[in-house]
């Protein structure tokens, strides 16, 4: 969150949703745990009145059933709303199908071997619903006025729907879908 002495975050990765919605995981232990997260999440946004929110996450974990995306993002967009005139909804880059644990420019030489150019790459099975979230998000921006939708993803399709994850010998992407210092400084 941003306010009048800078920028704060109050956020955490490895599975907890960007909505007020945390549940026992890696990272809280128990449901009071997750529960504290949210409403500590909420007071400070009350508090502190931020200039903006960014909303992050992996939101092709949240579109398809049983999750109702747009009810989510409505409802969180009214609870936040009184407290911040803007909020950026970042849009998620294309996942490649390799996988988290494996170095990408190690599977890119592999596959390559005496090819000159890099190996196509489509993105994952989830991209419908990565574009799904896109959509419902820009849907959303007519009933309120302070949300914009960012694209970053953009950045990162070749013409022909496949992944631009490198240029020559310039790496975009680190795995999956976490984006190198190269990667975001294109964005």
């Amino acid at each position: 969150f941003g306010n009048n002495t800078g920028s704060t975050s109050v956020s955490v990765n490895g599975g907890t949703p960007a909505f007020f919605e945390a549940t026992p995981n890696a990272n809280f232990s128990s449901a009071a745990e997750a529960a504290e997260f949210d409403a500590t999440r909420r007071r400070l946004i009350g508090e502190w009145k931020p200039e903006m929110i960014l909303v992050i996450d992996k939101w092709d974990s949240w579109v398809a059933p049983p999750h109702d995306f747009g009810a989510k993002l409505r409802n969180f967009l009214a609870e936040v709303g009184p407290f911040t005139g803007r909020v950026l909804f970042v849009s998620q880059v294309p996942v490649t199908p390799v996988g988290e644990q494996i170095n990408l420019r190690e599977f890119v030489n592999w596959r390559m071997g005496a090819a000159d150019s890099l190996p196509v790459m489509k993105p994952d099975s989830k991209e419908p619903l990565r574009l799904k979230s896109i959509e419902i998000a820009e849907a959303v921006q007519s009933e309120f006025p302070g949300l914009r939708v960012l694209r970053p993803d953009r950045a990162f399709y070749q013409p022909d729907g496949s992944i631009r994850y490198a240029s020559g010998r310039t790496f975009y992407y680190a795995d999956d879908d976490h984006l190198t210092d190269a990667g975001a400084e294109t964005v």
